[in-house]
């Protein structure tokens, strides 16, 4: 029997923190996901989260009042922004769900995972930040 509690997956590429979710979020799901985020990102002092969320990620209204309070106290700390990778319907309604509840500060959603690869590395300033080799060419 497949589980309907939420998973998550919570991973750091150099200043990026990676949110791979599936599932329903309620508030303490969501408080769980952050408390977990701030320990991959403690220590750094500016920092990107991409959120990938799985085709089964949903929140509840609840949900998506906390999550939106706790990402505010992140972004206005030294999260630069929260990036969404939203490819599909269920990830479009989770950004949405995010946007209803007052997060927009630092707030960008695409369907492209490159775009919000690209974007993270001009946040950062580091144009480098997904090369394996480390340099540009042309």
């Amino acid at each position: 029997m497949q589980s309907i509690r939420p998973e998550s997956r919570v991973f750091r590429k150099d200043n990026v923190i990676f949110e791979v979710g599936s599932n329903l979020y309620d508030e303490k799901d969501v408080e769980q996901c952050v408390k977990n985020i701030a320990l991959v990102s403690n220590g750094l002092e500016r920092w990107v989260l991409i959120s990938i969320p799985d085709k089964s990620k949903g929140i509840t209204p609840e949900g998506a009042e906390t999550a939106v309070d706790l990402l505010n106290q992140a972004l206005h700390g030294t999260c630069a922004a929260l990036l969404v990778l939203t490819t599909t319907t269920s990830a479009k309604i989770f950004a949405h769900s995010l946007e209803q509840h007052g997060l927009e500060h630092k707030f960008f959603c695409s369907e492209s995972l490159m775009e919000l690869l690209i974007k993270a590395e001009t946040i950062l300033d580091d144009p480098t930040l997904f090369m394996d080799n480390k340099r540009i060419t042309n």
